[in-house]
């Protein structure tokens, strides 16, 4: 018995892990948008697809793209999660792009063979231009730029904002200075970052560039990119982004023989805010079963079981696939007249649930009429922002079989000639009844006097028990599914502390300190109800500051947040507290700003 435990669970966990290897080929460029000349990182990314052979693609003319090496990089991680195993296996090959000319390139797809199969990978669409400076960036030690994809669209899509920074690299006495120059040169107290302060997805390139008099010099060239929901209709800012660096120009050796700097020179660069036109779908030509979803869907709709009997339920199950799939909502089925005709169900509102990049909805319905049923056709409409109309899509009808019910009524009565006869007792069985089990009627009508024992007693009270706990947390999980604000407020502190045991199993203190940073704004985000994204240790002052919090608990936080900034932009006094330390400090005012904001 238990090798046959052993085999059926050593095949479960192999079945598992199975089912969780999906093959994909992904093709990422770092930045989509540079200048003529400059050399950018892009990947070829392939997941479960085994040992995969040398990409093949058709290089457009103006471009430029070089294998670092001809084998892959290979990484292999196992996880278990919640008791499910799944492993992945990624082979990336590493190349270099650059352009010769300016324009508009389609990259890919790019294919690969692996195990005798072929892979395809997407395409990405590559955008080369000069810069639009109106004097030479050669002739700055420090320069900025903003550019915003695209900058009209329609509320819930997302553009992209990249923040370019070109720093000239250090050379003192004609020797170039290895620096880490967003970290080392930035001065980060004196910048503005807008929203690039925090979630942005950085890289780094090098480029030579011409000053005024023909002279070359090499900058750091530093992007900061970040992809951004567009919620709120109207005019939305990028920027402005005012840097100011630290220039140095002149070492000395130091007390244990190191350099280190003797003299800086101050240099700023600023760069306007670049406005973003939000609109909102028009109203006119709107069909009744528009909910607010805006993007390019597919529907479709299936049941489940197809024959059932009269009074089981049905499930029906509506799937919404496209993009973007987050927070859209279902079609409203009590506003389907034919459904409704043919079937009963409650009207509560659909809530959803993201599986497999698709939006699911599920509701149980009820036939009322026995035989071939037909699920009638469900209509739904969303908004394309590229036609700039509406569309409206139909599942296809569903024909299911409903069954009498075989819950056949049976009744027992007490015969008439028992009604006079009080001497006797008997029954006569009309439909069915217990006489097969039980022939003596004075056996069935006897008084059996029930004792109540501590056991019955236990045993009774612990279903209703049983059912309150499942009501209670099926209403929880109801109204975290309905009230995203209450869901946030109430996952706030765990997801703080995870984010805090992340921070600190890093080994670079510069990224303790900025994983510590970032869960304390994600947790004050979180338990505000605020949008997630980028927050100035002044905003995170200006909100706790209104909630109550007291002003010693304030200014702390605002300092620590600085001083975390600090570490990660520019170069800053050491802390005195250690990262553990300084996590103690966050619990405790996690604490403080969950008792102000209940």
């Amino acid at each position: 018995m238990k090798r046959i435990a052993l085999a059926f669970w050593f095949w479960f966990t192999i079945a598992s892990v199975a089912s969780a290897q999906t093959s994909s080929v992904l093709l990422h460029v770092v930045s989509t948008t540079f200048e003529p000349g400059e050399i950018v990182l892009a990947q070829l990314i392939c997941t479960n697809t085994g040992q995969p052979s040398l990409p093949q693609a058709a290089v457009p003319d103006g471009l430029s793209l070089e294998l670092s090496r001809s084998t892959p990089l290979m990484n292999s991680q196992t996880s278990i999660i919640n008791g499910r195993t799944s492993s992945k296996t990624t082979y990336t090959y590493n190349m270099k792009l650059s352009a010769a000319s300016e324009g508009t390139y389609t990259l890919g797809p790019m294919s690969v063979e692996a195990d005798g199969q072929s892979f395809v990978s997407n395409s990405v669409t590559i955008t080369v231009k000069k810069s639009t400076t109106t004097q030479p960036q050669g002739d700055s030690y420090v320069w900025v730029r903003i550019d915003v994809n695209p900058t009209t669209l329609y509320a819930s899509q997302s553009f992209t904002a990249t923040l370019t920074i070109g720093i000239r690299r250090v050379v003192i006495n004609n020797r170039m200075i290895e620096m880490n120059m967003l970290r080392d040169v930035v001065d980060q107290r004196g910048s503005q970052f807008s929203l690039f302060v925090s979630g942005s997805q950085l890289s780094s390139t090098q480029k030579k560039l011409a000053d005024s008099s023909g002279q070359m010099h090499m900058y750091e060239i530093i992007r900061l990119t970040k992809k951004i929901r567009a919620d709120d209709v109207g005019t939305m800012l990028v920027g402005p982004v005012f840097i100011k660096v630290n220039y140095p120009t002149r070492l000395r050796r130091g007390f244990f023989g190191r350099q280190e700097v003797a003299a800086r020179r101050r240099e700023s660069a600023r760069v306007e805010a670049v406005p973003v036109e939000v609109k909102t779908p028009p109203t006119q030509g709107q069909p009744d079963s528009y909910h607010g979803a805006i993007g390019r869907y597919a529907l479709s709709a299936s049941a489940k079981p197809m024959r059932v009997e009269q009074g089981q339920p049905v499930t029906l199950t509506i799937k919404i696939s496209g993009s973007p799939i987050a927070g859209i909502a279902g079609p409203d089925l009590s506003a389907q007249p034919e459904l409704l005709s043919r079937f009963e169900f409650t009207s509560d509102e659909l809530v959803g649930d993201i599986e497999r990049g698709a939006m699911i909805f599920r509701r149980a319905i009820f036939p009322k009429q026995i035989g071939e049923q037909t699920i009638p056709p469900l209509t739904w409409s969303y908004f394309d922002p590229i036609s700039e109309s509406y569309r409206t899509l139909t599942t296809k009808p569903i024909s299911i079989v409903v069954d009498p019910s075989s819950s056949i009524g049976q009744v027992i009565a007490l015969s008439p000639d028992a009604a006079t006869d009080g001497q006797s007792t008997s029954l006569t069985l009309l439909t069915g009844g217990i006489s097969p089990n039980y022939i003596d009627a004075e056996e069935v009508l006897a008084d059996q006097t029930i004792t109540i024992t501590p056991a019955m007693t236990i045993s009774l009270a612990l279903p209703p028990i049983f059912w309150l706990i499942i009501a209670l947390t099926t209403s929880r999980i109801r109204r975290m599914r309905g009230d995203v604000g209450w869901a946030r407020r109430q996952k706030a502190q765990r997801q703080a502390s995870v984010a805090i045991r992340t921070a600190l199993s890093q080994k670079d203190s510069s990224q303790q300190l900025q994983g510590l940073s970032e869960a304390l704004t994600g947790f004050v985000c979180d338990r505000i109800n605020l949008p997630p994204g980028a927050m100035t240790p002044q905003d995170v002052s200006k909100h706790l500051a209104s909630c109550g919090l007291d002003e010693r608990h304030v200014h702390d936080i605002t300092e620590f947040l600085e001083q975390c900034d600090g570490a990660r932009y520019a170069m800053t006094e050491s802390n005195a507290q250690t990262p553990q330390q300084l996590a103690a400090s966050l619990r405790d005012w996690i604490t403080q700003i969950e008792k102000v904001t209940r």
